[in-house]
């Protein structure tokens, strides 16, 4: 959580996400729903930005193409799944407006899977460094 401690950057990043983004699960595999957090936009600088400042996903660069058939701007897509989703909502929650409700979603999600013996033995140890917002009860 280390990358994701400066507020402006933050704010902004939630901007990105409420406009150019996508927040919800992927598709459910053994029984499980994971996170996953989508941007696409032709920017390439600014969506470099976003994988520079969280030090999570990949940027995958793709050409669309037009329901006429035309010609499409180059799109870059960045995709966060899981528990790496899961300290990017912490931190842009407070500045989210028209994607907060899922936000608030699948942080709930995660959250109750904290309380999951089998699934903290699995997966505890990605959990350091967000004993804080186990603790605090938040969203």
């Amino acid at each position: 959580m280390e990358a994701l401690n400066d507020q402006l950057k933050n704010a902004y990043l939630a901007g990105l996400l409420d406009g150019e983004g996508s927040i919800g699960f992927g598709s459910v595999r053994k029984g499980y729903r994971p996170a996953k957090l989508v941007m696409t936009m032709t920017d390439k600088d600014t969506m470099q930005w976003v994988v520079d400042y969280t030090k999570v996903g990949k940027l995958r660069e793709y050409l669309p193409t037009s329901p006429s058939g035309g010609a499409c701007k180059i799109a870059y897509r960045w995709e966060v799944y899981a528990l790496k989703a899961v300290p990017i909502l912490i931190a842009v929650r407070p500045y989210l407006i028209t994607k907060a409700k899922r936000a608030d979603e699948v942080l709930k999600f995660y959250k109750q899977r904290t309380k999951d013996p089998q699934y903290m033995a699995r997966y505890g140890h990605h959990w350091i460094g967000l004993e804080q917002w186990i603790v605090n009860g938040q969203k």
